[in-house]
């Protein structure tokens, strides 16, 4: 399957059924059917900005994708109704990092200057 720009990182579900990948030259994340062997989703937002070091993953179930910007947004999307969740800024520099909790519940996202934050299901 060939992308539409240069791919940062890629992320497997842990069922195995689906691949995420970002795209540097689009600023998008490919949302990937490894069965149908097709993207069945483009997720992009208005100031989400993927960088060279920008990494997207999906949430432990599945259910969430993350990716943080080079503005310090972070930007998660539902993969069950492909729609974006609002999760507040907190960064002040590129997010290049995203790690979820193996039970899902939470997540860190790291900062370029070396801070980071937790987030929780309360927080989304």
């Amino acid at each position: 399957m060939l992308m539409d720009g240069r791919i940062t990182s890629i992320d497997l579900s842990s069922c195995g059924k689906y691949l995420v990948c970002s795209c540097k030259d689009t600023s998008a994340i490919k949302f990937i059917d490894l069965k149908l062997n097709q993207a069945i989703a483009t997720f992009t937002a208005d100031g989400l900005r993927i960088g060279e070091q920008t990494r997207c993953s999906f949430s432990p179930d599945g259910q969430y994708v993350a990716v943080g910007s080079t503005d310090g947004h972070i930007y998660l999307w539902n993969t069950r109704t492909l729609k974006r969740e609002d999760i507040p800024k907190s960064h002040n520099s590129m997010v290049p990092a995203i790690r979820w909790h193996p039970f899902g519940q939470a997540f860190i996202s790291l900062e370029k200057s070396k801070r980071f934050f937790v987030w929780s299901n309360t927080d989304l």
